[in-house]
């Protein structure tokens, strides 16, 4: 091949992914698109920035990320009216859904929303602020607090809770109920997955940690 050859070659368009069409868009256009749009671009833009990442996890991961900057624009009027941010209404739920006495230690906290000890302090202090939750005596070790929600914190998650599957039963209401019925297979089997994975990368960070030489 000549090197006249070799240059045009080197200047030849790479093979069109899927979505490549949308990703040629111009920045000020992205931003009129609709929000399913948007989420398009986004995975045209990693198609087309890094196409020899294969394998469909990277783009699940990346639509994941995606439906949780929806959900949590996804204010309803009850958090907005409080000025609850997401990971005070997190912890709200994570209260609210173990029934009476909707009352958590710290530690069960962290593990189940996924953040540090320090997190969870700095959000809980925001709460009893706010008269959302308070402190109660550990029954099972009376040297312990837990975390407690109060009359009124159980009333504004209740709401919470109501508002927001009302606004997710509209938004979803395109969606036939036995396509929504595997998506929520699809995504509970993709949770467990996950889960199982960050459970064993957990076990071994342990185990280097244990076997690290003091």
């Amino acid at each position: 091949m000549s090197d006249q050859s070799k240059s045009s070659a080197s200047r030849s368009p790479r093979p069109r992914r899927r979505g490549d069409a949308r990703a040629g868009a111009t920045p000020g256009a992205a931003a009129t698109w609709s929000q399913v749009g948007l989420t398009e671009l986004i995975l045209s833009q990693w198609r087309a920035e890094k196409p020899q990442v294969g394998g469909r996890g990277f783009e699940i991961g990346t639509l994941l990320t995606r439906l949780t900057i929806l959900l949590n624009q996804m204010g309803t009027p009850a958090a907005r009216g409080r000025g609850l941010r997401s990971a005070e209404i997190r912890l709200l739920y994570a209260l609210r859904r173990v029934g009476p006495p909707f009352a958590q230690r710290p530690t069960d906290l962290f593990r189940l929303l996924g953040v540090t000890s320090g997190a969870v302090t700095y959000t809980v202090g925001l709460l009893k602020a706010q008269g959302l939750v308070e402190g109660a005596d550990d029954p099972r070790d009376g040297r312990s607090q837990m975390v407690r929600l109060t009359a009124a914190g159980l009333a504004l998650i209740d709401a919470v809770v109501e508002e927001t599957a009302s606004l997710l039963d509209v938004a979803l209401s395109p969606i036939p109920e036995g396509e929504l019925a595997l998506i929520q297979q699809g995504l509970s089997r993709l949770a467990a997955c996950l889960e199982a994975f960050t459970d064993q990368q957990a076990k071994l960070q342990g185990s280097k940690v244990e076997d690290k030489p003091v």
